[in-house]
């Protein structure tokens, strides 16, 4: 509370001296006012929360005496019989009697361990609470009472809108402390009577404490009035200084302190600040005169650079163009030198298959004449073997006239072997031995017969495939002469393919010898186009860059040209401006 008001009155004095102009005086002697209210704030602050702790503590010392001696009122027979639920009028009496006889109290009531009204006194039920209803209780004071069998006293806290801190102490069967809690005896105090005795205590040390500040305001006024007065001499100086004003006398002050410090320092700053203004008028004089002359100079440079420009340009078109040109010519050098290269190569390659060409014709001939020699010998072997053919022809109808001889004498004897065997049945006995031999004679003569017809089938098989074999050898001897045929003129061929390609092959390794000089030639003259177009290159970057750096020297002097009349002007404001301080 007194933090507030002592804070609204610093902020309603802010407000007021904020809109005043304030010297460094009045600022200075407002910082110690504040630092001594701070100060006197800070002990209020502490003597306020160690007052309302003393009277917090002197409060719960009172509430738990009322409480103890009322519990201490109760008869052995009474506190039984709350023990059992039954309140006597003579024990509401007693609950009573506590306010009555000290109003500072604010209610007191007969309650159980977990807050339930056991007996309400007559300001509990006028505020309309009854036996069975349920009021605050500590629960860390009542667990404390629980442990330690003492009274106790609660915090402060709010119940039914209203600050309250209690007392407790505890009700014992037959008051012996050794036996159970039958209840507790509460008693309220309205806390904001703590408040009260604290700011009562208060009062003499705040009223005595607001004269410090006015007194420390007027004492830090005079005392800081006459050490700094020196300083509004310096602040007249200054002034004058910012005006242009730098004739008058320098400031004494005997102070030994930073502000003589300050004095010193501001003799010795407008010292210099004269020196410095003679050594500028000086100077802008002297610049005046030199960018004049540096201006004329440098537009007479910025012509000369500018018809050097024009005429490197006019170097570096021709260079660019001789280059192109070079270029150009360079180009197509090299695209004949290749063509002349690519037709050497072909040369050199068609001579390459031309004498491969020629190596398989002479071959080819060769292998020709192999041929015709094996035809002339398979000719002669084809004669020879169709006569041993005719020969076997002949001896095979030979053979066959012999197997039609053999197979009649078969016939013939198989007859006779027939008759003998009848005439050896006529004869009986004597005939039988003579039957067997016409009998193995007729065997074999039929043996003889069938073989005969099968040598006759083999001999006429033989004669058939001989006579297709004639033929065949015929048709042989007809196409190997047609073949010799074309051998002689396919080798009469390969002879004109082995003249001309000597005659070519010739004509071609002339074509390839020719082909390397040119080429060579070209060669040499692509090399000294190549170095043509390098030193026209070379030639046309030199003299670009040279245009270039011509061109950014006319740009320097025309900057230079605009630097010097920027001096110029600058030198001529800046006499302007020494002219108006007053050194004299």
């Amino acid at each position: 509370m007194i933090l507030c008001r002592y804070s609204y009155l610093y902020r309603e004095k802010r407000h007021i001296f904020m809109n005043i102009k304030m010297g460094i005086v009045g600022k200075v002697t407002w910082l110690v006012v504040i630092a001594v209210m701070v100060s006197v704030l800070s002990l209020l602050s502490i003597g306020y929360y160690v007052n309302y702790k003393q009277v917090d503590e002197a409060a719960g010392d009172e509430l738990i005496g009322c409480a103890s001696i009322t519990s201490g009122l109760l008869t052995a027979v009474e506190i039984q019989e709350l023990s059992q639920g039954k309140v006597s009028q003579n024990l509401k009496e007693k609950v009573n009697w506590i306010v009555d006889h000290k109003p500072i109290f604010k209610n007191a009531a007969i309650i159980s361990l977990d807050g339930v009204l056991i007996v309400p006194d007559k300001r509990w039920e006028a505020q309309g609470y009854k036996a069975g209803d349920k009021v605050f209780v500590d629960r860390d004071a009542v667990d404390m009472l629980v442990s330690m069998k003492h009274p106790e006293a609660s915090a402060v806290h709010n119940f039914a809108g209203i600050d309250r801190k209690s007392g407790y102490a505890p009700i014992f069967a037959d008051h012996d402390s050794s036996k159970n809690i039958v209840a507790l005896m509460a008693v309220d105090f309205d806390a904001s009577i703590i408040k009260d005795r604290t700011f009562k205590m208060l009062k003499f040390t705040v009223q005595t404490g607001g004269i410090f500040p006015v007194v420390a305001a007027l004492i830090a006024y005079l005392l800081i009035s006459r050490m700094i007065k020196p300083i509004g001499l310096v602040s007249a100086r200054v002034q004058k200084i910012a005006e242009g004003d730098l004739t008058g006398e320098a400031i004494t002050s005997t102070s030994k302190d930073e502000i003589g410090s300050l004095v010193s320092s501001v003799n010795q700053m407008s010292i210099q600040l004269k020196q410095m203004i003679h050594t500028i008028e000086d100077t802008s004089r002297e610049v005046n005169r030199t960018s004049k002359v540096l201006s004329g100079d440098a537009n007479q440079t910025a012509a000369s650079i500018h018809t050097m420009v024009s005429a490197m340009q006019q170097i570096a078109a021709g260079a660019e163009a001789q280059e192109k040109g070079t270029d150009e010519s360079a180009r197509a050098m090299e695209e004949i030198a290749e063509g002349i290269n690519g037709i050497a190569d072909s040369a050199m390659t068609m001579s390459e298959m031309m004498s491969d060409t020629l190596g398989a014709a002479v071959e080819g001939s060769e292998t020709l004449d192999r041929v015709l020699k094996q035809m002339d010998s398979i000719h002669q072997s084809v004669e020879e073997s169709s006569g041993a053919v005719k020969e076997l022809s002949n001896n095979s109808e030979q053979i066959g006239q012999i197997v039609l001889v053999m197979k009649g004498i078969s016939t013939q004897t198989n007859l006779l072997a027939l008759n003998a065997s009848i005439e050896a049945s006529r004869a009986g006995e004597d005939g039988k031995g003579f039957a067997v031999v016409a009998g193995e004679i007729r065997k074999l003569a039929e043996q003889s017969r069938l073989s005969s017809e099968h040598i006759a089938e083999l001999i006429e098989t033989v004669q058939l495939k001989i006579q297709h074999m004639v033929a065949a050898m015929e048709r042989e001897m007809v196409e190997m002469e047609t073949g010799k045929t074309y051998i002689h003129q396919l080798s009469s061929g390969f002879q004109s393919i082995v003249d001309k390609a000597h005659k070519s092959n010739g004509q071609i390794m002339e074509i390839s010898a020719i082909s390397q000089q040119i080429s060579a030639g070209t060669e040499e003259v692509a090399s000294s186009v190549h170095e043509t177009a390098t030193i026209a290159k070379l030639s046309s970057l030199q003299s670009s860059k040279v245009a270039k750096l011509s061109a950014g020297q006319l740009d320097s002097m025309k900057l230079i040209t605009t630097e010097a009349n920027g001096m110029e002007t600058i030198s001529e404001e800046l006499s302007g401006v020494v002219r108006k301080f007053k050194i004299s």
